[in-house]
């Protein structure tokens, strides 16, 4: 997530002028969701499957080439173990995708109901979460 435009939301004062109370409350918390620890974690435990299989001379890349690429699981209990995490935490990305997206959708109905109420001042908040998405 490109918890930039949020910043950038911030220091233009543009966040500040949202009159809405719920809907900033609610873009902090969306934005918050996306922290850096949520992406370092990501890296982290790709980085720990790399290396189980660099321990048995190959690269994440030998998997799709190799014959027999369950070897490089089942002779590496690490590399299994390091896979799994993979596994579980892609489903937990993607189940954080998915819940962000429909956040998405959700901030776009309600700031077309405040541009309805008020003037055009919201548009630019609209045209950056859109240009944003996950």
């Amino acid at each position: 997530m490109n918890t930039t435009i949020f910043e950038e939301l911030i220091t233009s004062g543009l966040f500040s002028k949202i009159q809405n109370d719920s809907l900033k409350i609610d873009l902090n918390r969306h934005y918050d969701l996306w922290n850096s620890e949520t992406t370092i974690k990501y890296v982290d435990v790709l980085n720990r499957w790399r290396e189980s299989l660099r321990k048995q001379g190959a690269l994440i890349f030998d998997v799709e080439t190799n014959e027999n690429p369950i070897n490089l699981l089942t002779e590496s209990p690490e590399a299994t173990a390091a896979l799994k995490e993979v596994m579980f935490e892609s489903i937990w990305q993607g189940h954080l995708i998915h819940n962000s997206i429909e956040s998405i959708d959700r901030f776009i109905q309600r700031i077309d109901i405040e541009i309805s109420r008020t003037d055009s001042f919201y548009y630019p908040i609209k045209h950056s979460i859109i240009c944003n998405m996950v």
